[in-house]
């Protein structure tokens, strides 16, 4: 279970959205803390509880109410859903550069795009999925030095 799920929440969940999914899992647990999750979910869960649920709950939302520690979480999310949806192994030189907007793009099987732009290269983004469905490819290509 990642952790969008452990808040039942989708990975477009803006920041209010997090804290008020981790007030209300708090709550089920433990109704009486009303007052103190109130005052702890401005500040991190660190030791809130020993309950495994509680847990994970905390840990769910230490990551996803920081902005950096969301986006590093999220590289590795997609990084790791790689594994099992990959429809292909493609090469940066077989994609189509598109001046315009800095994006390199691969025909999907199913008619979708699979669309990666400059920045998430330079990133180190290991693979992207496609527009209209949820198959992937993997990339592969190396970054130019600069001089």
């Amino acid at each position: 279970m990642n952790y969008y799920e452990r808040l039942d929440i989708k990975d477009t969940a803006s920041l209010k959205e997090i804290r008020q999914a981790y007030q209300q899992l708090c709550l089920k647990v433990k109704p009486k803390l009303t007052s103190f999750i109130q005052i702890r979910v401005n500040t991190t869960p660190k030791g809130f509880m020993k309950s495994s649920k509680v847990s994970e709950t905390n840990a769910a939302y230490q990551v996803l109410s920081d902005t950096q520690k969301r986006f590093e979480y999220d590289q590795l999310l997609r990084k790791s859903n790689l594994a099992g949806a990959v429809q292909a192994d493609v090469d940066l030189d077989d994609m189509e550069y598109n001046d315009e907007n800095s994006t390199y793009r691969y025909d999907c099987r199913c008619g979708g795009m699979y669309i990666v732009t400059e920045d998430q290269l330079e990133d180190g983004i290991a693979g992207v999925e496609c527009n209209q469905c949820s198959l992937c490819v993997k990339l592969h290509y190396q970054l130019a030095e600069e001089e």
